[in-house]
C-alpha cells in the first residue's frame, strides 16, 4: 500500500462517498486513489461477515467474493500438520493463507498482482509471514511445498490467466503429502470422488453447505462425508434408512450439507429417526432430538396438498404462516406462501413434500433442542 494510499484511507473513514467528500479527498490524494479509498471502506464493511480484522484489510471485489469465510479457512488449516510448508495454490486475497501461516509456513500463487499485494498486506495485519509469488500455482515443476491446498474458483476473474481443472491434479499427489481441493457445491459427490479425489465431504457453516472438499493423500481415507464445522461433527454416507409415509411428533430438517452428501441414513440410525416420504431432506421421529444436523419441528397438522384443508388447519390453530418449506417439489415457496391467509399470531411453518406422486402439506412450529 502506497503512503497517498494510506493517506486516502484516513481521510475518507467514517465519510460517505458523497461528491463533495470525493472532491475533498481527491484535491489531496488525487481523483483515482480516492475512490480506491471509498471503495475500500465500502468492501470492508461487506469483509466483516467473513473476516474479524476486515477493517485493516485490503480487498478487491472479486477476491472478497472468493474469500473463504476465516472460521472455515481455520478448518482447512486443520487438515494440514503443523510446521510443515504448505502451498496455497490460486492464494486470492489471503483469506486461506492467513489460516495457513498460522500453522507454519506457507507460499501462496497469485497471477493477479494487485490481489498478491493484497494478500502479503493481510498476512502483515494479522502478524503473519508468508511467501507470496506473482504466478500460476498450477505447474507442479515449480512447488516447494510438503502439502498443498486449491480452490479452482478464485482463478475465474477476467484479469486471470485461466483457471486450473482439479481433475488434472489427481497425478501430481506424488508430490506433496496431502492435497486438498475446494469445490462448488453443484457438483456431484459421486463425480468428484471418481474424477478428482477420492475422500469427498460436504461441509456445513451457518446452516449451509459453504463447498465441497476433495482430499488426497496421507489420512484421507476414501469415501464421502458430511462435515459440520462448528461441532466438528463428520457424518458418513448412508443411503439406507428407515421410511416413514406420515409424520411422528416432530420433524426435523436435515442440514444441507448431510442432505448432500447423502448421510440420512448415518442420521436416522444415531437418532432412531425415519425418512420422511420421498422428500429426501425430511427426517422424522416421536422423540426431540439434539444434533447439530438437524433442526427441529413440532407436528400439529398433516395431510394431502390440499390448499382449503390447510387453510381450515391454520384457521383452527390461530396462526400465520412465516416460512414454506419445500423438498421435491417444483412450486416456489413464495408462491404457495402467498395461498394462504393469515388468521392469527401464532407463527407457523408448512412443509410440503412428496410421496411418490402425490404432495404432503405439515403444518409445524420450530422447537428448542431438549
Amino acid at each position: 500500500m502506497t503512503e497517498d494510499q494510506s493517506r486516502a484511507l484516513e481521510l475518507t473513514k467514517g465519510s460517505e462517498p458523497t461528491p463533495s467528500n470525493i472532491e475533498r479527498v481527491s484535491l489531496d490524494v488525487g481523483g483515482e486513489t480516492a475512490r480506491w479509498a471509498f471503495t475500500q471502506w465500502e468492501l470492508r464493511k461487506r469483509a466483516k461477515t467473513k473476516f474479524a480484522r476486515a477493517d485493516e484489510m485490503l480487498f478487491d471485489r472479486d477476491g472478497l467474493e472468493m474469500a473463504t469465510h476465516e472460521t472455515v479457512a481455520a478448518f482447512h488449516a486443520s487438515r494440514f500438520k503443523t510446521g510443515e510448508r504448505v502451498a496455497d495454490l490460486t492464494c486470492g486475497i489471503g483469506g486461506d493463507l492467513i489460516a495457513l501461516a498460522r500453522r507454519g509456513p506457507v507460499v501462496g500463487y497469485e497471477t493477479n498482482p494487485m490481489r498478491a499485494a493484497y494478500a502479503r498486506h493481510n498476512l502483515q495485519v494479522h502478524g503473519l509471514e508468508g511467501e507470496v509469488r506473482e504466478e500460476s500455482g498450477y505447474h507442479p515443476a515449480s512447488w516447494d511445498c510438503d502439502s498443498a491446498f486449491l480452490d479452482p474458483q478464485r482463478r475465474k476473474a477476467k484479469h486471470d490467466l485461466g483457471e486450473p481443472d482439479p481433475r488434472a491434479m489427481r497425478g501430481m499427489h506424488h508430490k506433496c503429502r496431502l492435497i486438498g481441493v475446494k469445490l462448488g457445491t453443484a457438483m456431484d459427490v459421486e463425480d468428484a470422488a471418481v474424477s478428482v479425489f477420492p475422500r469427498v465431504e460436504a461441509v456445513s457453516f451457518g446452516g449451509e453447505c459453504r463447498e465441497l472438499l476433495s482430499w488426497m493423500g496421507e489420512g484421507a481415507d476414501a469415501g464421502v462425508f458430511a462435515v459440520h464445522v462448528e461441532s466438528g461433527q463428520v457424518l458418513p454416507q448412508s443411503r439406507t434408512a428407515p421410511f416413514a409415509e406420515s409424520p411422528g411428533a416432530y420433524l426435523f430438517h436435515a442440514d444441507p450439507a448431510a442432505i448432500k452428501a447423502h448421510c440420512l441414513g448415518a442420521l436416522c440410525a444415531q437418532y432412531g429417526l425415519s425418512a420422511l416420504g420421498d422428500s429426501d431432506g425430511y427426517l422424522t421421529g416421536d422423540e426431540n432430538v439434539d444434533s447439530p444436523w438437524l433442526r427441529c419441528y413440532r407436528v400439529l397438522y398433516h395431510g394431502r396438498a390440499d390448499r382449503k384443508a390447510t387453510q381450515a388447519e391454520l384457521t383452527r390453530l390461530d396462526g400465520t404462516l412465516t416460512e414454506v418449506k419445500t423438498r421435491g417439489t417444483r412450486e416456489p415457496a413464495d408462491a404457495i406462501r402467498s395461498q394462504f391467509k393469515a388468521v392469527g399470531d401464532r407463527k407457523l411453518t408448512l412443509a410440503v413434500w412428496p410421496v411418490g406422486k402425490s404432495l404432503r402439506h405439515t403444518l409445524v412450529e420450530p422447537v428448542l433442542p431438549p
